[in-house]
């Protein structure tokens, strides 16, 4: 019982502070690595106008939602 509590008071006392410095080296990593994309994703993207798009599995599940939006977007 006593291990329990002394396991539970340093987690306690680590945990909360190890999570912030995690936080503060990944999320400006994080974002630099968001913002490339959407600047590669605006000079690069490729437009479906004039395609064709074969969506296998259709017929249920994901293939079935995305054909639904695909439609609706046209």
């Amino acid at each position: 019982m006593v291990m329990n509590h002394m396991i539970n008071y340093v987690l306690d006392r680590v945990v909360p502070h190890a999570s912030l410095v995690m936080l503060a080296f990944a999320w400006p990593t994080l974002t630099f690595i968001k913002s490339c994309e959407r600047v590669y994703y605006h000079f690069f993207a490729e437009s479906m106008d004039d395609k064709v798009v074969v969506i296998t599995g259709a017929s249920s599940g994901i293939g079935e939602v995305r054909t639904c939006v695909t439609c609706l977007f046209d």
